[in-house]
Parts: structure tokens; C-alpha cells; sequence
């Protein structure tokens, strides 16, 4: 009797737990946790008398971690996946939300720690490779990260489209071009709503000189991350370094196309909300942007602050010497373009740049 009276409320909570697991393959993370709350699946059922209540808490610890990742909720995730650890040291899936936290966070190194311990457990964890594959590209650790994405692709996902973008962005990275764009269009006919995949796309298709082009796929993509980047800026205070590259490119491309105002307010975004390396990128663009509508002083500015931020950046002393020119500043303009050169010194723009500006002094002594 007494065991029924203990079981009755164990499968209660299971049930629900399920119903959490359920609510998180629908891509519906909030439902997950109002389940959870009420099941009162917390890390106290875990002090509870029951025999079995550790393992009803460590299922809830790691799902509600499963939950706080999707939303994007990185600390929390991180925390929750913490306390799963110490319930139970060896449980992949708490080891698998904490890799992709750090992996997210910007630290690799442990995030790779992570996911080896997770690869001595179960070699063939495919989830694994996927998280170490795109901490590697983080990294720089590009032919590693390709041929963790091709072991992904080899054993035959269920939704390989994210790997597809994953190998894409890769082969950007190397100059591969064609292949990136390959790499994405593949991803997109295995799932059309495979946002990454339409922003390497557009990134690459940018280098390539397909304005136009670039400009759809990156705006998709931006559009398509919107509700997940709102999220992100909620829960952490600073926007996504994946979606600052994606706002920084889509202005670049503008000024291509003489779209100053959009390409402004793109960057304006990243630089109002971004860390400070993105931010840094955007001031550059919008410095551009700027002297490009006239407004030399406000091109200045941008610039300068964003050499504060980035001081190693040969284009941006040239944007500024440029700008210097224009108000007649021309010695400035030398001292800027000296040092664009001297970072830089095939960077044709800040010699054809410097010799107007030494001309300007001679004329003017």
C-alpha cells in the first residue's frame, strides 16, 4: 500500500515531465517550464524520501535547462545544467546543454572539454560533434570543424540542414565560396526555414560582389531570427555576435548599393547593443556611411571611436584620413594614411589617398 501511495505521485510527475519533453520538440519552451512548475519538478524533489526522487530530479533539472537554452536564457541554462551535474556527474544530456551554453558564450575551450566527456560516454553521440564542430569554427580550427560537420552528414541526421549551414560557414571562412553557397542550398531544400543557412549564404554571396542577392538572404535571415534575437537581448543584455554579423554585413552591402540611411540605422543597432569587437565593425561601416552622405564630422567620430575600440584596422585610419581631407584637414589626413600603411601597406586606396593629401599641404604652404 505504502509503495502505491509513493508511486502514484512519481508517475504523476513523469508524466508531466513528458509532457515537458513533448512541449520542447514542438519548439515550445515556455509550455515546458509552466509543465514543470507544475508538476513541482524542482531540484527539491531530489531531497524527497522516495528512492527514486533523484532521478524525477535530475529528468526536470535537465529539461528545464533544455528549455532555458532554447529560449536562449544562457545563464540560467548553464545553472540548471550545473545542478544536473551534481545530481548525476556522468549525464550526457546535462554535459550536451552545458557544452553548447559555453560553445554560445564565446568559451570553447570548455566547451570541447565538454563534449569530449560526452564522446568517452557515448562515441557516437552525434549532438556531440555537432556542438564541437561549430565551437572549433569559433575557434578558428576550420578543417577540424569541416570534418566534424562531415561526420555529422556521414551518419545520416534526421535534420542535417544546421550542419549543412554549419559546413557552409566553414567554407566561407576559407575562401571557398562556391561550395559555401552549395553547402547552403542544400541546407534550405532539407529545411527552407534554415535561417543560418540564408545568412552564410548571403555573406558569401556579398564577397562574391552579388549586392542585390546578398542583401535578400542576409534580410531573411535577420527577419527570420528576429523573435530568437529579442530573446537573447532579454535574457543577456547584448546582441547575439551572430546576429551583429549579419546587421554589420547587410550594411556593407548597402553602402554598396548607396543605401546610406538603411545602412546606418543596421549599424546603429549593433553599435547601440553589441559587444565591443561588433561594435567596433559597425562604427566602421557607419563611419563609411556617413562621410559618404556628407557628414564628414559624424564619419570622424565614428571612426575614431571605433579605433578605440579596434585599433589594428588599416580601412577605417584610411575612411577617417578621407573624411579629414574633405574638411580641408589635410596633414591629419597624412598621419592617418601613414598609419593605414603601415598596418597595411598594399592597402591602394590609402596610398592614391595619402598622395592627394600631400599635395593638399603643398599647395596650401
Amino acid at each position: 500500500a505504502r509503495a502505491r501511495v509513493e508511486a502514484t505521485p512519481a508517475l504523476a510527475s513523469l508524466a508531466r515531465a513528458l509532457e515537458a519533453w513533448r512541449a520542447l520538440e514542438a519548439a515550445e519552451p515556455r509550455e515546458a517550464l509552466h509543465l514543470l512548475d507544475g508538476a513541482g519538478l524542482s531540484s527539491a524533489v531530489g531531497e524527497a524520501a522516495s528512492p527514486r526522487a533523484p532521478e524525477r530530479s535530475l529528468l526536470a533539472t535537465v529539461l528545464r535547462a533544455q528549455a532555458h537554452l532554447k529560449l536562449s536564457a544562457l545563464d540560467q541554462a548553464g545553472r540548471d545544467a550545473d545542478k544536473a551535474l551534481k545530481l548525476h556527474r556522468h549525464s550526457t544530456a546535462a554535459l550536451l546543454v552545458r557544452a553548447e551554453v559555453r560553445m554560445r558564450s564565446g568559451h570553447c575551450g570548455e566547451a570541447l572539454e565538454d563534449c569530449d566527456a560526452v564522446m568517452q560516454l557515448e562515441p557516437d553521440c552525434v549532438a556531440a560533434y555537432a556542438i564541437r564542430g561549430e565551437a572549433r569554427l569559433k575557434i578558428g580550427y576550420i578543417d577540424d570543424a569541416i570534418a566534424d560537420c562531415e561526420w555529422c552528414l556521414a551518419y545520416g541526421l534526421p535534420h542535417p540542414a544546421p550542419v549543412f549551414a554549419m559546413r557552409g560557414e566553414a567554407h566561407r571562412r576559407q575562401g571557398r565560396l562556391r561550395e559555401a553557397i552549395g553547402d547552403c542550398d542544400e541546407a534550405l531544400r532539407e529545411d527552407p526555414s534554415c535561417m543560418d543557412a540564408y545568412g552564410v549564404r548571403g555573406q558569401a554571396l556579398l564577397e562574391l560582389g552579388e549586392v542585390e542577392a546578398a542583401v535578400r538572404d542576409i534580410s531573411q535571415a535577420i527577419d527570420g531570427n528576429k523573435a530568437a534575437t529579442a530573446a537573447a537581448v532579454q535574457a543577456d543584455g547584448v546582441l547575439p555576435a551572430s546576429m551583429a554579423a549579419l546587421l554589420v554585413a547587410r550594411a556593407e552591402a548597402r553602402v554598396n548599393l548607396e543605401h546610406l540611411d538603411e545602412a546606418v540605422e543596421d549599424c546603429g543597432e549593433v553599435v547601440q547593443l553589441g559587444r565591443d569587437g561588433d561594435r567596433a565593425l559597425a562604427l566602421a561601416v557607419r563611419g563609411e556611411a556617413q562621410l559618404l552622405k556628407g557628414r564628414p564630422w559624424e564619419s570622424i567620430a565614428d571612426c575614431t571611436e571605433a579605433l578605440a575600440l579596434q585599433p589594428f584596422d588599416a580601412y577605417t585610419c584610411a575612411v577617417r584620413a578621407q573624411a579629414k581631407m574633405s574638411l580641408g584637414k589635410s596633414l591629419e589626413a597624412v598621419e592617418d594614411c601613414d598609419q593605414a600603411l603601415d598596418m597595411c601597406p598594399r592597402l591602394h586606396f590609402a596610398v592614391i589617398l595619402r598622395e592627394q593629401a600631400w599635395s593638399q599641404v603643398k599647395k596650401a604652404s
